[in-house]
């Protein structure tokens, strides 16, 4: 994908992010914001109160998340904490909770960019965040031995509209519940599991008869093939 010429180094515009009292104001060349995402250009250059102040609000969005939006827009990366091994630690020590404190807010983090992405209508973005965040989960498999599960990001994608039914976030946690959830984990955080992705979970839960020669019935779990991407990887 060719990048922006910063044709116009001097035209720049506004984003007042705020979230739950915690407030920043970000400066970004307008030439880029317009060239990732056809929702910010066509606000920009319309005859609404964005084309008019230079300037968009956005009152649901961490800074932080908006942060990594726009290392994206000017690298096409964004930075993220490494994660870090809790496999001997104590789950109570000091270390352990600092940690995955870091690791909750670090995950919300890019669940943000993604719908922050989808809102702005950056697949490419939503795809780059998706591949972080799975890569995140499968670490976590190795380094935390069922110290940490990042499960506490799953009522904001719920809540409030934010996702469709169809939605890849959504996939994403009812697969997450399905096969890298402990019992004991969830019983440990039930605030983690709101009641809509209980029902899709039970609808999603199939049970096909398998053949068999023994007297007994016998099941097998199956659902459809997951993709978590909205844009097929380039060859």
């Amino acid at each position: 994908m060719e990048r922006p010429m910063f044709s116009n180094p001097f035209d720049m515009v506004t984003f007042q992010v705020e979230n739950g009292g915690d407030e920043e104001k970000f400066m970004v060349h307008k030439e880029h914001v317009c060239y990732y995402s056809p929702v910010l250009k066509a606000a920009f250059n319309s005859s609404l109160i964005e084309g008019q102040t230079q300037s968009y609000r956005l009152d649901d969005i961490r800074p932080d998340s908006f942060r990594l939006f726009v290392q994206w827009l000017y690298t096409q990366e964004f930075y993220t904490l490494d994660e870090i091994s809790l496999a001997e630690e104590d789950p109570a020590s000091e270390t352990a909770l600092t940690t995955m404190k870091l690791c909750q807010e670090r995950d919300l983090n890019i669940i943000q960019l993604w719908l922050l992405a989808d809102k702005f209508l950056i697949p490419r973005l939503q795809d780059d965040a998706m591949k972080r965040f799975l890569k995140i989960l499968e670490n976590q498999k190795n380094k935390h031995e069922a110290i940490y599960r990042s499960t506490h990001w799953i009522p904001h994608v719920y809540a409030e509209g934010r996702t469709a039914l169809d939605s890849p976030l959504r996939h994403l946690a009812v697969d997450l519940c399905l096969y890298s959830t402990s019992s004991s984990w969830s019983n440990a955080h039930p605030d983690h599991f709101p009641h809509q992705l209980l029902m899709e979970l039970m609808s999603q839960t199939i049970l096909s008869r398998v053949n068999t020669y023994l007297t007994e019935k016998q099941y097998m779990h199956v659902r459809p093939a997951r993709n978590y991407l909205v844009v097929e990887d380039e060859p």
